[in-house]
């Protein structure tokens, strides 16, 4: 055996470069990082997908949309590499460790490692660790496999459809502000949610009232939250088209 002639330390890790490479795109799109040169040269403002998202939300909220805000309520924006939380700050528990910012009535987060393609592998390994993974299973699938479903996912033996990826989104999503086991995210009291609002590609897939068995799980009657999928991309179209903040 010959050893490396570039020393170990410069040995092709191809895993690692990808891993590097796709945290350098999410900073850009969570930071805004890289794109400020280029606004000098158009004509028209270039703004990353949560920020279009969170105007739209806010354009909800204020009351300056076609789209009724019924009371305290929440945005997730699934897509294939994040997952976008937009919530009211109204949500957010007094004993939370983060607060909002003061005067501030909406607030995000930017889940890096929930999306149903760049960020695949996150949520099958969050998913075979979660103790109510099978509760899961149960309120999105109904038939008699989920027994099977349930030991394949977590052996890491199961492939699983877009569909269930999204739910899981979702799932991941909701646990996390509900728990504010994140750093840099509030927990909230998600039995005052009177609205939960779904939108992306991932979105798509799901329907209203598996979505609100899987939201049930945090809420267990305490709360009858409405649920709203975007299915026309009304609320990006809200946050492009609305020309201020006010």
């Amino acid at each position: 055996m010959i050893v490396n002639p570039l020393s170990e330390g410069l040995l092709s890790k191809s895993t690692s470069v990808f891993e590097a490479v796709r945290r350098a795109c999410l900073d850009d799109l969570v930071h805004k990082q890289g794109i400020g040169d280029l606004r000098k040269s158009l004509s028209k403002t270039i703004r990353p997908t949560p920020e279009v998202v969170n105007r739209g939300f806010q354009r909800i909220v204020f009351n300056r949309s076609r789209i009724e805000a019924l009371g305290p309520c929440m945005l997730l924006d699934i897509g294939g590499a994040t997952t976008d939380l937009h919530y009211t700050t109204d949500l957010i528990r007094e004993d939370s460790e983060e607060k909002a910012l003061p005067g501030s009535s909406v607030a995000r987060y930017v889940f890096t490692d929930l999306g149903i393609v760049a960020s695949r592998e996150s949520i099958l390994l969050q998913l075979r660790g979660d103790p109510r993974l099978h509760d899961l299973l149960t309120r999105i699938d109904e038939d008699d496999g989920i027994r099977e479903m349930y030991q394949a996912l977590r052996e890491g033996e199961f492939e699983p459809l877009p569909r269930l990826l999204s739910y899981a989104c979702l799932f991941l999503a909701l646990d996390r502000f509900a728990n504010g086991r994140t750093p840099e995210i509030s927990s909230a009291d998600l039995s005052k949610v009177a609205q939960i609002m779904l939108t992306g590609g991932a979105a798509q897939t799901l329907d209203v009232s598996v979505a609100f068995r899987v939201v049930d799980l945090f809420v267990r009657g305490q709360g009858n939250p409405r649920i709203l999928i975007d299915h026309c991309y009304r609320i990006w179209v809200n946050g492009i088209t609305w020309s201020a903040i006010r």
